[in-house]
């Protein structure tokens, strides 16, 4: 089976949150780290030009490791320092 369309993603760690955030999933407060996610395609081993670029927080705290999603407009407000 030949696999004609595929997708690649690359994180990176961009920052961490301000000392005083709620995780939305522990209910813990504390920093979290900001991560981006760059996810372009592929045809044939040939990137295609379009790419998804994703914002999200994960929780620091050892058996929570929720994710949360943020807008561009979130991620300009928590790296400016508010």
């Amino acid at each position: 089976m030949l696999i004609v369309w595929g997708s690649r993603a690359e994180n990176t760690h961009i920052g961490y949150s301000g000392d005083d955030h709620k995780c939305f999933h522990c209910d813990t407060i504390g920093k979290q780290s900001i991560f981006t996610s760059v996810e372009q395609g592929y045809f044939f081993f040939i990137p295609l030009p379009i790419k998804r670029t994703r914002y999200y927080y994960k929780c620091s705290v050892r058996g929570c490791d929720g994710i949360t999603e943020l807008s561009k407009e979130q991620l300009d407000l928590w790296l400016s320092g508010y």
